[in-house]
């Protein structure tokens, strides 16, 4: 354990020494530093703005048309129409047979 402290301890040195060189130098000629402060700069700058041209409006009324809206006429349910027995087992038979291939698509190695 106390090796494995060690070569770590080690290894963190060396990339330590390795990388001691950049901070040599401290900041020094590179406009870096915390006293100095460049002229400020004044630019000015004119934007030209062009006014669109002027929109030419029409209003005119629209013609009002009155339609009377159309019957609507509603059937009688017919006699006998309810879900039949072998509607549903279809459904049901058709949704196992659709689970047990769905399975076998997404287990299939």
């Amino acid at each position: 354990m106390t090796s494995k402290k060690l070569i770590i301890a080690g290894l963190a040195a060396a990339s330590f020494i390795g990388t001691s060189p950049a901070f040599a130098d401290g900041w020094h000629g590179r406009g870096h530093s915390y006293r100095y402060a460049p002229a400020p700069r004044h630019v000015v700058v004119q934007q030209r703005y062009y006014a669109p041209p002027p929109r030419r409006v029409v209003v005119y009324e629209r013609p009002v048309v009155v339609h009377r809206p159309a019957p609507v006429y509603y059937a009688q349910p017919a006699y006998g129409a309810s879900v039949s027995g072998d509607a549903a087992l279809g459904l049901f038979l058709g949704a196992a047979v659709g689970a047990f291939i769905g399975h076998e698509i997404a287990t299939s190695y």
